[in-house]
């Protein structure tokens, strides 16, 4: 895996090293927190203007053997973020919003098998 000394997620945006990340989480082997990977989430779907700003694109790709993969990473990745975010008001006091750094705040396990299992079904 690879982050640098404060566990920030360095991988490349591909839907490879997204099933990793998820794989590690599964795993209890993740050397870095769940906010950590909303970040490196929200900087993949913006490595995919395509999908984000048009959703025909993004439905199209979905359709497309050979864009499927990324296309589903996309949703996928979108869909951590959207989670995240969800949580964070679900579980965090309005002031902790604030905060910058929330290592105590984890998405329920089941999302990541479900985002696996997302990722690795055609």
């Amino acid at each position: 895996m690879n982050t640098t000394e404060t566990n920030r997620i360095s991988l490349p945006f591909t839907p490879e090293n997204l099933k990793i990340l998820l794989h590690e989480v599964c795993d209890e082997q993740n050397e870095f927190t769940h906010q950590q990977l909303v970040y490196w989430c929200e900087k993949y779907t913006l490595q995919c203007p395509e999908y984000m700003l048009n959703q025909q694109r993004w439905q199209e790709g979905l359709r497309l053997a050979e864009e499927r993969e990324e296309a589903k990473a996309f949703a996928i990745a979108q869909d951590v973020t959207w989670q995240w975010y969800k949580h964070m008001m679900e579980e965090c006091k309005q002031e902790e919003w604030k905060e910058e750094n929330l290592p105590y705040l984890q998405l329920p396990k089941g999302l990541f098998v479900k985002w696996l299992n997302d990722l690795y079904t055609y």
